[in-house]
C-alpha cells in the first residue's frame, strides 16, 4: 500500500528503487519473473490484509467511541460500553438492573453510578456463574 495524492493504492513495480518517491509505499508487489496468475495471488492477499488490518482499526475505533460517549441508562448517565455490559448481564440473568445508592444483600441486580462511570455491580442468586466476555474490558471490584 502507499498513498498517492492521498489516496491509497498498490504499487506494482519491476524495481522499487522505480517507485515514485512521492508515493511514499511502504508495501507492493513485485512484478518482476512472475506469472499474471501470481500477480494477482500477491495483490489478493495484500488486499485481504489490508482489508482486516482496516477492519480492526475500525472496531478499535467504535469501541474507543463507545468508551467516551456518555448514555442515559435507568436514570443514571454512563459509557454506551458500560450500559451495554450491563444490558448483557440483564439478558443472561432474565434481570433487570436498578441504580441503588448503596446495595442490599437481597437485592438481585442493581449498580451504582458515580461521575459518569459504573462504580459497582450487585448480582444476588441469579445463577450466574460467569461474567459476560464484555466484562473482560472492565475492572470489577468485588466486596464482602
Amino acid at each position: 500500500m502507499a498513498i498517492f495524492e492521498n489516496k491509497p493504492i498498490i504499487p506494482l513495480f519491476e524495481s522499487f528503487n522505480l517507485v515514485p518517491l512521492a508515493c511514499k509505499p511502504y508495501l507492493g508487489v513485485n512484478l518482476k519473473g512472475k506469472s499474471s496468475s501470481d500477480i494477482v495471488l500477491e495483490l489478493y492477499k495484500l488486499i485481504s490484509t489490508q482489508s482486516i488490518h482496516l477492519e480492526r482499526k475500525k472496531i478499535e475505533k467504535d469501541a474507543e467511541a463507545n468508551l467516551k460517549k456518555i448514555i442515559s441508562f435507568k436514570g443514571a448517565q454512563i459509557p454506551q460500553f458500560e450500559a451495554n455490559v450491563l444490558k448483557e448481564i440483564e439478558i443472561l440473568t432474565k434481570e433487570k438492573f436498578t441504580k441503588v445508592d448503596k446495595f442490599e444483600w437481597n437485592k438481585q441486580t442493581g449498580f451504582i453510578a458515580e461521575n459518569n462511570r459504573v462504580s459497582g455491580i450487585g448480582i444476588y442468586n441469579c445463577g450466574l456463574t460467569t461474567l459476560p466476555g464484555a466484562t473482560r474490558s472492565c475492572a470489577i471490584e468485588c466486596g464482602t
